[in-house]
């Protein structure tokens, strides 16, 4: 089995931040750094003024190739208030949960690849085939960071192996 034409990096990193943010900007604004360029339409880059809590999403690496590594980073931000410090961690708490709950993927369930040739229509490519992300949480790099006060910010670690069914990452 090969890989089809159309998952070349970019769109694996497309399709893994699509992925984060159809299903976590409900809930929080989800900001991803340094690639706003890339999305033409379907993201809107914003700011964090006014936000009381957002997560940002950076891709640290990526390898390529049929078994295509990327490590990501998502920086959970919750910003000080008058209220108690337990609301603060409580907010983060359910932050944290929300990421590490969407991304357990069990049941042999992948995070989608996508053609984003036309960027505002991405179609989803290699399902037949089973391709797809499959997310394994490190904590050994986890902790909190320091951040701007009044910014408590927390750093959540994952590797992504692309996977396709028959061909082991």
């Amino acid at each position: 089995m090969t890989l089809p034409d159309s998952a070349k990096p970019r769109n694996k990193r497309l399709s893994f931040y699509k992925f984060v943010v159809e299903n976590l900007s409900e809930d929080v604004p989800v900001i991803v750094e340094g690639c706003s360029d890339l999305f033409n339409g379907w993201l809107t880059p914003r700011g964090t003024e006014g936000l009381s809590s957002w997560i940002e999403l950076h891709i640290e690496s990526f390898s390529g190739g049929l078994n295509s590594k990327m490590k990501v980073r998502f920086d959970v931000n919750v910003r000080d208030s008058r209220d108690e410090d337990s609301f603060q961690m409580k907010r983060m708490d359910d932050l944290l949960e929300r990421i590490m709950s969407l991304l357990n993927t069990s049941g042999g369930d992948v995070i989608p690849v996508y053609d984003f040739s036309d960027p505002a229509n991405p179609e989803r490519i290699g399902e037949e085939q089973g391709l797809g992300f499959i997310p394994r949480h490190t904590p050994e790099e986890d902790g909190f960071a320091a951040g701007d006060v009044p910014i408590s910010r927390y750093r959540l670690h994952y590797e992504l192996w692309l996977w396709q069914e028959g061909v082991a990452p």
